[in-house]
């Protein structure tokens, strides 16, 4: 978070986790070596499984607006969870492919 804007760089990787790969932005991984391995901050990305995401705020002042995401694709299924006075939002998506974002 930059402190003078409060606004989020989704492509910081600081303190984040992955599991999985995502081989459908494979073609943009010589410019950017991270984007087979992670995906934006705030987003979940699927193809053939159920891919999940989570944003975990607690321990600052900040929440994560209600109502703050969108699922698209085709076929696409998915949810925003939100939990701990909203510190804690868990996406969920599925579909050929599928986001939440």
């Amino acid at each position: 978070v930059d402190p003078h804007t409060l606004r989020v760089h989704t492509g910081d990787f600081s303190f984040t986790t992955t599991e999985g790969l995502c081989s459908h932005h494979k073609a943009l991984s010589v410019e950017y070596p991270d984007v087979t391995t992670h995906i934006p901050f705030g987003s979940a990305f699927a193809r053939e499984e159920r891919a999940q995401a989570k944003i975990d705020l607690r321990g600052t002042p900040f929440a994560v607006s209600r109502n703050a995401f969108d699922i698209g694709g085709p076929g696409a299924l998915g949810s925003a969870d939100y939990s701990d006075d909203d510190q804690v939002v868990t996406l969920s998506v599925s579909g050929e492919p599928g986001w939440t974002v």
